[in-house]
């Protein structure tokens, strides 16, 4: 299934991040496993100090570094940015969820927005597509509002809206962008895979108990 992403957007300092951590803790005690994508304005995301070898790597040209030790991974890309579905779709993995913090931008992304009056009394969601409930401390239209110490009700509302009665999908990616597929595409697709795959398992004994599992298919024209 495509995993679901809910973007958190406000104006600077409204209090995005902080009540990220306490949604993803009430989330968490619910069982549900979050990931955290967060778009930043700084133009510098340096990996390492100057003299290491992963900087002379990035030094000598190498596009993709990746850095890894027992206790985990980091993996960093040059570029002039990248399309989140991708991004999401290649690196998350093990979550049920994608909380993305900014990103206010990409129109088909819920957004929750966070608003205090102190900052701005001017709420994103005028000129911001997409944006489903807000979090701020003053009345709002007509859009579901949260206080910032409802963290138990945002979670709930996260799960009900976006974590229930989710179904298997497709996703297919060119050159990095999302195609979006029909349901019926989407299924003929899948069914195509599988059947191809079944006959492998048939022969091999290779892909048992194929329902359910996330199935990668790359092919360069």
């Amino acid at each position: 299934m495509t995993i679901p992403v809910i973007a958190f957007v406000g104006w600077h300092n409204s209090g995005k991040t902080t009540l990220i951590r306490n949604v993803i803790k009430e989330l968490t005690l619910m069982g549900v496993k979050v990931g955290v994508v967060k778009d930043t304005k700084h133009s510098e995301l340096d990996i390492d100090a100057p003299g290491t070898d992963s900087f002379f790597y990035q030094k000598d040209g190498v596009k993709d570094v990746a850095l890894t030790n027992p206790a985990g991974m980091f993996f960093f890309r040059k570029g002039k940015g990248f399309d989140l579905d991708y991004l999401i779709f290649r690196m998350f993995h093990d979550v049920d969820l994608v909380i993305a913090e900014g990103f206010k931008h990409i129109v088909h992304i819920p957004k929750i927005e966070v608003a205090r009056k102190e900052i701005s009394d001017v709420p994103l969601s005028d000129v911001a597509a997409n944006v489903v409930a807000m979090v701020s401390d003053f009345e709002t239209g007509h859009l579901p509002r949260f206080n910032f110490n409802d963290t138990p009700q945002i979670a709930g509302f996260i799960v009900q809206n976006f974590l229930s009665g989710l179904s298997m999908c497709a996703d297919v990616f060119v050159d990095q962008k999302k195609v979006w597929l029909d349901e019926a595409s989407q299924k003929q697709l899948r069914d195509c895979i599988e059947n191809i795959l079944d006959k492998k398992n048939q022969t091999l004994g290779k892909f048992p108990l194929l329902n359910g599992k996330s199935i990668e298919l790359k092919i360069t024209v």
